[in-house]
């Protein structure tokens, strides 16, 4: 396993369903767990979850930290490092219509595709993957989204797909 121990981390949460990351949420990787059945398992200390994750923390066992944050196993799979800054955050001007993007809201990284951006630049719409619901988002609030596989983070090919309007 490539993590430290206390070493920050982030959790991919899918869509049921669905074989696409639907959002990330920071945590601290704290150790690996023993080998159970074919799982890769480890523990973590989230620092934010949202209402399902709060549900599937407490059905995993999780327990409340002298912090106040849960702790808990996730499968090993789901576990990534943090995006590099110089490639996760660009120009604000660098974000293309249709670029796949993650919006930082409600504490998590939301995965979603850029439909334009206001008058003077300092806001993005992003039409998020997992409900197909529109947000607008300042610039400093979003990244350039990358895949991470094999060790190495990866930008997403470019998409040609046309994501309709409500």
């Amino acid at each position: 396993m490539p993590f430290k121990h206390k070493e920050m981390v982030e959790i991919c949460k899918k869509r049921e369903g669905f074989s696409a990351d639907a959002y990330y949420l920071q945590a601290t990787f704290l150790s690996p767990m023993p080998p159970e059945s074919s799982s890769r398992r480890c523990l973590v200390q989230h620092h934010t979850l949202l209402k399902e994750d709060e549900a599937a923390a407490a059905a995993a066992v999780a327990t409340q930290s002298k912090y106040g944050c849960k702790v808990g196993p996730v499968e090993e799979e789901l576990v990534r490092p943090i995006p590099p800054r110089e490639l996760a955050l660009p120009f604000r001007s660098n974000y293309a219509v249709l670029q796949k993007v993650d919006a930082y809201d409600n504490g998590a990284w939301w995965v979603g595709r850029v439909l334009g951006e206001n008058d003077d630049g300092c806001y993005y719409v992003v039409r998020l993957d997992i409900d197909g619901f529109d947000v607008s988002v300042p610039f400093f609030l979003l990244r350039n989204h990358l895949q991470w596989r094999d060790g190495e983070w990866f930008h997403p090919p470019p998409s040609r797909r046309y994501v309709p309007a409500d």
